[in-house]
């Protein structure tokens, strides 16, 4: 999970530039070989219409073909969805972002990279460093549904570990006045809950939101676990605490709430 996040992180900073390099010779490869290809067939034809047709037909091919191309290489960056954001599957996310001519407009996945980066510190434990990166970009300028909610989702959690719970009351309220369209709003609806119940977490109750709900995801629930945990810090259950301890500590992540679990249970 978080190796994914890195490797992201990696790339996207230009760690790696071989890699941009090679696919940038494969991209111009294909498109010159094509080329070649279609002008070699369309020699062989006497009939200019038809050679016409011929040469419409193989640019539109080349412009698919490219196009494909670039969808592969962006497919790299957004399948950190899958291990990273709980609730949307990677398919259908690209597909939402997806324009309808094909052509994916990569200036405006800046940023989606730039909430990549903010997970990624965020479940590193560096949340001085993922609330400066959201202070950075501006809500305004999200221009699909599921990148709001994923900016307001990790702005409250983010708020929370900070002890800023006024800001966890902010993006609750921003989340609920999102307008969006309705297969979207059962994803409103539980971020929404979610921050609802951070707000209280610490009120001594019996049980929470996150003792009701399961995860969608690997990481949703690690984080439900770790909230269960601190819940029962609050409200002085040591078993349930333990219990919740033993198993993030059960997980092979450096995610910063397993270095706690492991921290709490190192004090037993």
């Amino acid at each position: 999970m978080l190796s994914s996040a890195k490797k992201l992180y990696q790339y996207n900073r230009g760690s790696h530039p071989l890699i941009m390099w090679l696919m940038n010779a494969v991209v111009f490869s294909v498109g010159f070989a094509l080329l070649i290809g279609i002008g070699h067939i369309s020699s062989l034809i006497e009939n200019k219409w038809l050679r016409l047709l011929v040469h419409f037909c193989g640019y539109f091919v080349i412009d698919k073909v490219l196009i494909s191309i670039r969808y592969i290489r962006f497919w790299h960056k957004l399948s950190i969805i899958y291990c990273l954001y709980e609730g949307v599957d990677p398919t259908s996310f690209y597909q939402r972002i997806k324009k309808g001519k094909g052509v994916l407009p990569l200036y405006q996945a800046k940023e989606l990279f730039q909430l990549y980066f903010v997970i990624y510190q965020y479940s590193l434990g560096n949340f001085n460093e993922a609330l400066q990166q959201l202070k950075v970009m501006d809500s305004n300028v999200l221009q699909y549904d599921v990148l709001k909610i994923m900016y307001y989702h990790y702005y409250g959690l983010v708020s929370f570990e900070l002890k800023d719970y006024d800001g966890i009351a902010q993006c609750q309220q921003q989340v609920e006045k999102l307008i969006l369209y309705k297969k979207n709003f059962a994803l409103r609806e539980k971020i929404a809950e979610e921050l609802r119940a951070l707000k209280t977490l610490s009120v001594t109750e019996k049980e929470t939101y996150f003792d009701r709900v399961k995860g969608d995801h690997r990481f949703d629930e690690l984080r439900y676990t770790y909230y269960r945990f601190l819940h029962a810090l609050s409200s002085d259950q040591r078993k349930k605490a333990y219990d919740c301890c033993a198993l993030l500590e059960k997980e092979n992540e450096a995610l910063f709430m397993i270095q706690r679990a492991k921290e709490f249970l190192s004090k037993r």
